[in-house]
């Protein structure tokens, strides 16, 4: 008799303990009542050291974001040197402008002095025939053509007249030329056919010789 009261007791004890567990699970379930909060709180197994627990990607988040700070700062002095290299690039195209500019310059100039050179030494040739040509043709002809001549190119011939007659050894026929252009109109009339002589065209020529102090032309010349 005693047995079986004892199991009886202790049936009742777990529908008992079975009910409780069924009104905790059907209050937590509910959020009416949290069973959790007071058995931590009961039983010292509080969540508050937990909290202490480190994150374990907390070590990785910190790496990127020095990784991060490392890139960033890379990134400025990559972006200072290109806007320095931009500024160089900028300052050496001007100068490769400038460069540009001075030789097309220098050049022109260049050309400038060639063409002045070549027509220099077109004119040269050209006194130097009329010179031989004057010299050795009659000397009332070619008063004829010194007279239709430009006179800075007549002085010019007749310094190369002198000059080639002082390397020949011989004396020089432009004063005797200078004579006949000076002579009255009727003088030398045998000479000069139509007696065309041109005085005013003499003094002209003897003007503009006068202020050239390297002249070769000598005034004090015996006539030929």
């Amino acid at each position: 008799m005693k047995q079986s009261n004892s199991i009886r007791i202790i049936i009742w004890i777990f529908i008992i303990l079975f009910l409780l567990a069924g009104i905790f699970f059907i209050l937590e379930y509910f959020n009416i009542w949290s069973v959790s909060s007071y058995y931590t709180k009961w039983f010292g197994t509080d969540k508050a050291p937990t909290a202490k627990v480190e994150d374990p990607l907390l070590l990785e988040k910190e790496e990127l974001m020095k990784a991060k700070m490392s890139l960033d700062q890379r990134a400025k002095i990559i972006e200072a040197r290109d806007i320095n290299l931009k500024k160089m690039q900028k300052e050496y195209d001007q100068l490769i402008l400038t460069l540009k500019t001075k030789k097309d310059q220098i050049a022109k100039q260049m050309e400038s002095i060639e063409q002045s050179k070549q027509e220099e030494e077109s004119r040269d040739k050209k006194i130097k025939y009329l010179s031989d040509k004057l010299s050795n043709m009659p000397p009332e002809q070619a008063v004829r053509i010194i007279e239709g001549l430009d006179t800075l190119l007549v002085i010019e011939i007749f310094k190369q007249m002198d000059k080639d007659a002082a390397e020949a050894g011989r004396q020089s026929i432009v004063n005797y030329l200078l004579s006949l252009i000076a002579a009255p109109s009727g003088e030398n009339a045998g000479e000069m056919p139509g007696g065309r002589n041109n005085p005013k065209k003499a003094q002209e020529i003897l003007k503009y010789i006068s202020k050239f102090p390297d002249e070769l032309i000598r005034k004090d010349d015996n006539k030929q």
